[in-house]
């Protein structure tokens, strides 16, 4: 897996989080038209991005019950799966509780070094633990609240 050995550049990426109008520049625009070492890049990210989740699946790290981030799963399987499991329990006369987590936002409070020693420890490939590590690293962020922006300042925490 030699494209592994690959090192994401460090690219300044502004995300303003502005609303799309649906309308695209004319085709004569200059901004109509994407790099292609930016298409290359996020075409290698999916490449990574399979490999470590099969990798995952192979070393039993993937729970069957799991659906989100997985091929041929959807968040309609999730649902059907748990009513599945409510309606047999409830015909052999059971109980049901449920407790439920909303997790939206506990990516953005992921630690990148204990990411990054967890990978290892459950045996994902160094290669593979190094591209994940480039790809955390190097990252900054700023505040803007009404149009005034602060300091950059660099992120150690989330996953973007």
């Amino acid at each position: 897996m030699g494209m592994i050995h690959a090192r994401r550049e460090k690219v300044y990426h502004c995300a303003d989080q502005k609303v799309p109008t649906g309308r695209l520049p004319p085709p004569k625009l200059v901004k109509s038209y994407r790099s292609s070492i930016t298409q290359a890049r996020e075409l290698l990210e999916k490449i990574i991005a399979h490999s470590l989740t099969f990798r995952a699946g192979q070393l039993g790290l993937v729970l069957d019950t799991q659906f989100g981030g997985q091929a041929h799963s959807s968040a309609e399987d999730a649902v059907l799966t748990f009513v599945n499991d409510i309606y047999a329990a409830w015909n052999h006369g059971k109980v049901v509780s449920a407790l439920t987590f909303d997790i939206k936002r506990y990516f953005d409070f992921v630690n990148h070094d204990r990411l990054l020693a967890k990978l290892q420890e459950h045996g994902i490939l160094l290669e593979e633990v190094k591209w994940v590590a480039s790809f955390l690293s190097d990252r900054e962020a700023a505040v803007c609240l009404d149009g005034m922006q602060g300091s950059m300042k660099p992120v150690k925490n989330g996953i973007p």
